[in-house]
């Protein structure tokens, strides 16, 4: 078991738990801590699956602060994503180049020695 395994979370109240873990996958989301972002959802499905169907009304700040941190989550995740997207799409054109000027080399070697 990795030392995240072992964060504490909120201890009682389920619902502050939720919250806490929301707030640990932004963290981990800020930091690009892919690793520790699954260990975490896990928890969370974990977590999730013992709550009932409709929340208590005493639950609500904790589910509030559950939802802006996993909003918060998500816009950093669709930039990872993107930029991943990016790189790559960069990385098809620099090969492209690298091609091209590879080919015209090429020619330009041939021509020579014409």
């Amino acid at each position: 078991m990795s030392a995240v395994e072992h964060e504490p979370v909120a201890a009682g109240d389920p619902y502050d738990a939720i919250a806490e873990l929301a707030v640990q996958q932004l963290v981990a989301a800020q930091t690009g801590d892919l690793d520790r972002m699954e260990q975490l959802m896990a928890r969370w499905a974990v977590l999730v699956a013992t709550l009932p169907d409709t929340a208590p009304p005493g639950a609500r700040a904790a589910l509030e602060r559950a939802a802006t941190a996993h909003a918060q989550t998500s816009v950093l995740l669709t930039q990872a994503r993107d930029g991943v997207g990016d790189g790559l799409a960069r990385s098809g054109t620099a090969r492209r180049v690298a091609v091209g000027y590879r080919a015209t080399a090429a020619v330009a070697a041939v021509s020579r020695q014409a």
